[in-house]
């Protein structure tokens, strides 16, 4: 038996643009699912300064931004905008949502995903360069005993974003 295609030229445009509205559909649902993590990420973590929150970073390059480099991390000298502690309010008191310095902090976060490349011949990493969001992370920020949110941030955010997107699989 032997097959024919009459068109050659034709029939393989028409899967080239196939592929291609699949890469599109891809890259959609890569940002889509970015866009969630870091949402979710950004949503539980307790904020106090904001410097934390602001440490979320979405980057294409396969190491975490340091703090000290992350744009618009705010000023945390002591003659800076944040000297004033109060400022903040009894952050420990309030519930996650509701801090002072949680809008700005968390616009930041947002703003990394405009800087990175969703096309598929990239990494894609959401990082969290702060030492503090790791004691977030195991609720002991500021302490044990005064931790706002008990749950594990990094893996409530990824059981979020697995239920927002049932195909996702692995850790």
């Amino acid at each position: 038996m032997e097959l024919t295609i009459p068109n050659l030229k034709s029939w393989s445009d028409g899967i080239t643009r196939q592929l291609d509205a699949f890469e599109v559909k891809i890259v959609d649902a890569r940002r889509e699912v970015a866009r969630a993590l870091t949402e979710s990420l950004a949503s539980n973590i307790p904020v106090w300064s904001g410097r934390t929150l602001r440490s979320v970073h979405a980057t294409n390059s396969g190491s975490p931004l340091p703090v000290e480099n992350h744009p618009d991390r705010g000023d945390t000298s002591s003659e800076g905008p944040y000297r004033f502690h109060q400022e903040f309010g009894a952050t420990s008191k309030m519930p996650l949502g509701s801090e002072p310095m949680r809008g700005s902090a968390y616009s930041t976060a947002l703003a990394s995903l405009d800087s990175v490349t969703y096309d598929l011949s990239q990494p894609l990493y959401i990082t969290i360069s702060s030492t503090a969001a790791m004691l977030a992370n195991v609720a002991a920020a500021p302490t044990s005993q005064t931790a706002r949110n008990h749950a594990v941030v990094t893996e409530l955010a990824k059981a979020q974003v697995k239920a927002m997107f049932p195909y996702l699989k692995g850790g």
